[in-house]
């Protein structure tokens, strides 16, 4: 089964959908995100529900021996896990950070640190010393709840399909959000009349019909 890419043939709105659910339940009122180009009628949008990963405010234990501080504030590499990273120093000059997941990695003082977090640790007017522990904070904050184009290689949500657009929509000028009907539960839809990113592998739009199926209840037949 080749995957379908984007195109802008004509398509009439809703000529895709093949069965919905009794009155409303499968449309809903959407706002596509700062719509740049033309988005056909049947396309498969995603939900940005994932915004920025950023690091908070670095802490240290109490009990510290050092007082080694930052040069600057830590950032963080997209896609990385949430939740805190904690390094333990293992002698005056290194330490081992650790985070979700499992992750562990060793770093020295002074030197530049480059991991899910990058940052570096100086000495401070104190040395550290083994067991003084530091704490960086990473969270990601909410996404914008807005639809856009499904993206198999995303990171902000819009990876997972969440429906279809049900209306041809043409871009706002200047560019803005454009409030729209999509078709996002309970139905089934014509696989040929269908559109997906150009790109799209097999495997992944087999994936992304499994996903409608499971967790929007939207069959795609062909």
């Amino acid at each position: 089964m080749a995957a379908r890419k984007m195109t802008f043939t004509s398509v009439r709105d809703e000529e895709f959908i093949i069965s919905e659910a009794q009155g409303r339940r499968s449309r809903e009122q959407i706002l596509l995100h700062s719509l740049a180009e033309r988005l056909q009628a049947g396309t498969v949008i995603g939900k940005v529900t994932k915004g920025a990963l950023t690091a908070g405010a670095v802490t240290y234990d109490a009990g510290n021996a050092g007082n080694g501080v930052m040069a600057a504030a830590p950032t963080v590499d997209a896609g990385v896990a949430a939740g805190v990273y904690i390094g333990e120093y293992i002698d005056a000059d290194t330490f081992v950070l650790r985070g979700p997941g499992g992750f562990e990695q060793h770093g020295a003082q002074g030197v530049a640190f480059n991991g899910p977090v990058n940052f570096t640790h100086n000495v401070g007017g104190a040395p550290n010393a083994a067991g003084d522990i530091f704490r960086i904070p990473v969270a990601m904050a909410d996404g914008h709840g807005r639809y856009v184009q499904f993206d198999p290689a995303a990171t902000d949500g819009s990876e997972v399909p969440a429906g279809f657009n049900c209306i041809t929509e043409d871009p706002l000028d200047p560019v803005g959000h454009v409030r729209t009907s999509g078709f996002m539960r309970d139905g089934e839809v014509n696989g040929h009349k269908i559109f997906w990113p150009d790109g799209i592998t097999q495997e992944q739009q087999a994936t992304a019909e499994a996903q409608l199926a499971h967790l929007q209840g939207i069959l795609v037949r062909y």
